[in-house]
């Protein structure tokens, strides 16, 4: 699973007053990937294997590939904003998820990742 953050004004065009408003940055173009809180980082990664676990269940369907855009609000609290791709393994075939506790314990390790943030 891989967290990256990207500028949400390079990403986006921008209100033509919003952007008058905007700092400009060196990392404006949607290729320039920023640096994401580990608390971020960590918060995308459950969202989006809670997401996998869903259709799992619900949907008896196993995702290949995910893509997804969170941003972050005033308070660093993560929103689903977008779907970029996503992609599924054929009906029947099944991928085990690791258990909710692996997941615990690889967050705890984590020393660095990176999101998309506002």
């Amino acid at each position: 699973l891989k967290v990256s953050g990207r500028p949400f004004s390079g990403t986006y065009a921008l209100h033509p007053e919003s952007a008058a408003r905007a700092p400009a940055t060196a990392c404006s173009d949607s290729s320039t990937e920023v640096p994401v809180p580990h608390v971020q980082a960590v918060a995308a990664e459950a969202k989006t294997l809670a997401l996998v676990r869903y259709v799992q269940r619900f949907h008896q369907r196993s995702v290949k590939e995910l893509s997804l855009e969170f941003v972050a609000d005033a308070s660093n609290r993560l929103s689903l904003h977008a779907f970029r791709k996503a992609s599924f393994l054929e009906p029947g075939i099944a991928l085990l998820l690791p258990s909710e506790e692996e997941v615990l314990r690889e967050e705890n390790s984590l020393t660095h990742s990176s999101i998309c943030s506002a």
